[in-house]
């Protein structure tokens, strides 16, 4: 992939995201250092109002274990880093903290050196999941990138009344 072929895909890929206020995942699956420099592209590329880093290995990222301190927070885009490991209690309080329209950025080893995961199943059945699933987009690392699905559901937060942010909300409250 081209810089500028990764740089128009990521703009599509936000602009979806943001006018349909979905949530937009990428798993980057390769290298250490082409994962976290992909990462750091993207978010140099889109500047996101918050970014979050996560990683045991990083020095001014959040330890994985203090993941839960988060909760009750928004952020524009999480850069997740399994590199070494993968802790699904992190994971998932951390997912919870994406703000509508975000990115969440999962960096894992390239496909043949996974097993640092022990093969865990629950790992296995987790990337299967993300690679099957249309709102996750998986990044190899010398692979083409992946097609930009369009959202069908765009939608302006303005059009239901403060302080809603879906016709949702605005029906449950």
């Amino acid at each position: 992939m081209t810089e500028k072929n990764f740089s128009d895909w990521l703009v599509q890929l936000h602009n979806n995201a943001q006018q349909s206020n979905h949530r937009a995942a990428i798993v980057l699956s390769g290298e250490q250092d082409w994962g976290q420099q992909q990462a750091q592209t993207i978010i140099e590329e889109i500047k996101p109002g918050s970014t979050l880093w996560v990683s045991a290995d990083i020095d001014d990222a959040l330890s994985p274990k203090k993941a839960r301190t988060q909760l009750g927070n928004e952020t524009d885009v999480i850069v997740f880093d399994a590199y070494q490991a993968f802790d699904p209690d992190a994971f998932g309080a951390i997912s919870g903290t994406l703000r509508g329209g975000g990115i969440f950025i999962l960096l894992i080893p390239p496909a043949d050196s996974l097993s640092i995961y022990n093969n865990s199943r629950f790992m296995q059945r987790v990337l299967e999941l993300f690679r099957q699933h249309q709102g996750v987009y998986y990044l190899q690392q010398d692979k083409n990138l992946p097609e930009v699905q369009q959202s069908t559901n765009k939608i302006s937060i303005q059009q239901y009344r403060e302080p809603f942010r879906s016709e949702e909300q605005q029906q449950v409250v």
